[in-house]
């Protein structure tokens, strides 16, 4: 439903929950470098063990497929902006030669965040979610605690009767 959401949104609603989300993984200095009409693209970087990495991030705004001409687009971008790993964000699905010209080898890496993906980034950053607890009895609970009600009531019942004997014991002397 999360997924379904999302290619619900409209073009700017799409690229400000997509900032939301960069902003909840990490991402700081979150810029636009240039704007289109069909994608946007930010810079922004992310502290990555003891480097900060920078990022070009490609948001496409109409919700539609990222194709392999948006992984190139992105790639011939990150040597704009001087960034060293790309991101293509997409609420529609990655097709195949997308997959594969972000894995191509000898180039700068761009991860896909589209379609499921990105429905799953969502979930696991809790942005445009909400977590939903469900109880479950805890069985191990109930019968300790019965146990335990047990031997209280066991104690109280030897205090009284201890009490009642005392009493008939004082009360024929």
């Amino acid at each position: 439903s999360l997924r379904r959401r999302l290619r619900e949104c409209d073009a700017p609603t799409v690229e400000h929950v997509a900032g939301k989300l960069l902003e909840k993984l990490g991402f700081r200095e979150i810029k636009v470098a240039k704007r289109g009409r069909e994608h946007v693209i930010y810079t922004a970087r992310k502290r990555m063990g003891v480097a900060d990495v920078r990022h070009g991030i490609r948001i496409l705004r109409g919700g539609g497929e990222a194709g392999r001409r948006d992984v190139a687009d992105l790639r011939r971008d990150l040597g704009h902006y001087g960034a060293q790993l790309g991101i293509v964000i997409s609420a529609g699905d990655a097709a195949r030669e997308a997959r594969s010209e972000a894995v191509a080898a000898g180039q700068l890496p761009v991860v896909l965040l589209c379609g499921e993906a990105l429905a799953e980034a969502f979930a696991e950053a809790g942005v445009g979610c909400v977590p939903v607890v469900v109880p479950e009895v805890d069985e191990a609970f109930f019968a300790a605690a019965a146990e335990a009600a047990e031997r209280e009531e066991a104690a109280r019942r030897a205090r009284r009767e201890e009490r009642d004997e005392r009493d008939r014991r004082e009360g024929r002397e």
